[in-house]
């Protein structure tokens, strides 16, 4: 008996492990995304759509330069969303945004660049190359 408590520890220590390492790793991989490929622009919300996925959305927002992506983030010595869904609820297409976005667009793998952080641009015009 002593000897199945001290595997389903073990089990449980590993998924552990293997939580944590996919945490870390996914951040790590952000950091780096993060500091090498950050660009500003402003840009004409053409449409957005919330695709499904196994587990929640992916936000998707195209536009008249690029199509990009909302998600969840975490840079180590740097910003963070945990709020993508109410982020996503408060574009509204037709609108100009300033954006700062980061990541690559690499269409075999379908990465998209993420969006860290968009302003509404007040009186900037509508539909611009929509």
């Amino acid at each position: 008996m002593r000897k199945e408590n001290i595997s389903s520890s073990a089990k449980l220590a590993g998924v552990a492990v293997v939580f944590t390492l996919i945490f870390f790793w996914s951040a790590i991989a952000d950091t780096a995304m993060y500091f090498t490929t950050n660009s500003e622009q402003t840009i004409t919300v053409c449409s957005k759509e919330a695709v499904p996925q196994r587990m929640g959305h992916k936000y998707m927002i195209y536009t008249n330069e690029d199509t990009y992506v909302l998600r969840d983030f975490l840079i180590l010595v740097g910003p963070y969303r945990f709020d993508t869904a109410d982020v996503y609820g408060r574009i509204e297409p037709g609108k100009q945004y300033r954006i700062k976005s980061f990541g690559l667009r690499f269409g075999p793998f379908s990465w998209f660049k993420n969006v860290e952080n968009l302003e509404l641009v007040e009186g900037g015009g509508e539909n611009i190359g929509c």
